[in-house]
């Protein structure tokens, strides 16, 4: 009996260490963000940001006190803007203009993140955290606003689908970090401030205007999102 004492004692610790946070809390979440391409090859570049929004579910899962996995599903509107050479068959006659591709890409991703959470309490009502982790996000559809400058004029196109021209999964770096107020016990409210950083090539498809093209390019995007946490 004398033996069994201390693990007896070591359970009823952790239950009321346990007892003290929750081990799993969800919520919602929406945020708007700025999304940017960044080529990485010569003869692209990068024309500036564009607004976009997000909305997803959040999971929180407590390792301790002050430490948890974060986890849930982004469905994140954003894009970017580029410009490139590019040749097009305006006449429909098989002869290609050459000129340059002024193209905004609206992509839909669904993104899965998986981070670490660390946070301390700076009052009774408000918490600061950060997170660090990674991102796996599935595009769900990519469709692209282009304007063709070429020699003798220009050609706009609204909104085509450009699938192929975008790769099917995007893989990212995430940090970021924001304020958590409790308003009840049960409920909070945060805000929060993301950078994700994509790590592979969203291009896919050769240009037609350059021999042996192979276009490289990175999206990222910063995000302000604002939650409750149930």
């Amino acid at each position: 009996m004398k033996k069994s004492l201390p693990f007896v004692l070591l359970l009823f610790l952790a239950f009321q260490i346990q007892a003290q946070y929750k081990p799993f809390v969800f919520g919602m979440r929406v945020g708007g963000n700025l999304g940017w391409i960044k080529p990485s090859v010569e003869d692209y570049s990068s024309e500036g940001v564009r607004p976009g929004f997000t909305w997803g579910f959040i999971g929180e899962f407590f390792l301790m006190e002050n430490y948890s996995i974060l986890t849930g599903f982004n469905v994140n509107f954003n894009g970017g803007k580029l410009e490139y050479p590019y040749n097009m068959d305006i006449n429909n006659d098989d002869t290609l203009d050459a000129g340059t591709l002024h193209r905004t890409y609206n992509l839909k991703y669904l993104e899965i993140p998986l981070c670490f959470k660390m946070q301390t309490e700076l009052s009774d009502k408000i918490t600061a955290f950060a997170k660090l982790g990674l991102g796996t996000s599935f595009r769900l559809s990519a469709k692209g606003t282009d304007n063709f400058v070429y020699d003798g004029g220009e050609v706009s196109e609204e909104k085509k689908l450009i699938n192929d021209d975008v790769a099917l999964m995007r893989e990212s770096l995430i940090v970021g970090g924001g304020v958590k107020f409790k308003i009840k016990e049960s409920t909070a409210l945060i805000i929060d401030l993301t950078y994700d950083n994509a790590f592979n090539n969203i291009l896919t498809g050769d240009d037609p205007a350059l021999s042996n093209s192979d276009p490289k390019a990175i999206h990222n995007f910063v995000e302000l999102g604002v939650g409750i946490l149930f």
